[in-house]
This record gives C-alpha cells, sequence and structure tokens, in this order.
C-alpha cells in the first residue's frame, strides 16, 4: 500500500506487514517499510525535523527541515515497543530492534540492535548459517 501525504511523502507498506497500535509515522520525504515487518505499539517514524535555529522564532514556527531523507525498513523485521526510528535510516531485513531503542543509524541485514542511540548488538545471520550448515552434515 502506497499513501502520499500532504506533505508530499510517500509511504509504502509491504504485504503482510502489521502495524502496532498508537503508532506515529510523519514523513516528509519517504518511508518504506518491507514485507511481513512487524511493529509494536508506540513506534515513531520520522525522516524530517524542526528547524530552532532562530532564537527569536518558537520552534514550531521555523518549519520543518527536509533534507530528501528516507527511512527504509527491510523485509521480515521486527521493531519493539516504543521505537523511535529518526532521519536518514535503512534498517536492514530480519532486524530486530529492542524496546525503547532510538535508531539514528543504518543498521545491517539480520541485526539485533538495542539501546539510545541504538547498536547492534547480535548478528543473528552468523547464527543461522551455522545451524543450517550443522544440519546438512
Amino acid at each position: 500500500m502506497s499513501k502520499s501525504g500532504r506533505g508530499g511523502g510517500t509511504v509504502r507498506i509491504g504485504k503482510g506487514s502489521e502495524i502496532g497500535e498508537r503508532c506515529r509515522i510523519s514523513i516528509a520525504n519517504s518511508l518504506d517499510i518491507g514485507e511481513k515487518v512487524l511493529f509494536s505499539p508506540n513506534v515513531y517514524i520520522t525522516d524530517c525535523d524542526h528547524d530552532y535555529h532562530n532564537i527569536d522564532v518558537p520552534v514550531i514556527a521555523q518549519g520543518i527541515v527536509q533534507k530528501g531523507q528516507k527511512v527504509s525498513i527491510g523485509d521480515g523485521s521486527y521493531i519493539g515497543i516504543n521505537v523511535v526510528i529518526v532521519g536518514n535510516v535503512k534498517i536492514g531485513k530480519h532486524c530486530v530492534i529492542g524496546a525503547n531503542s532510538v535508531v539514528t543509524k543504518d543498521i545491517p541485514d539480520y541485526c539485533v540492535a538495542v539501546g539510545s542511540p541504538a547498536r547492534v548488538i547480535k548478528n543473528i545471520c552468523n547464527k543461522a548459517v551455522r545451524k543450517k550448515e550443522s544440519a546438512r552434515t
């Protein structure tokens, strides 16, 4: 499903993906959610920010900073409860983002990331490959 918001941003949600309750998506440019992605409740995603440089003008009146940023989330990923995803970020395929994490940088395929800011703590691909190899022998 694709939806273009009033700000001109495009949101694409892949087949079989599920968005949890109270999730908030604020996109000025582009959000691409792969297939079979699972969002827990209270996830917030944005590809833009408020300008705040003029101290004589309230932040709300300074407008949105759009730098052509895009957010993408790969097929089969799981986004935990209360996760925040901000900026120009790519979350790879089959990733797990732990509860309450703040994703500000790319997360490679098949990784578990946690924290604020989120950092990779485990690569689950290596474990899966070893498991497949041992099953063959």
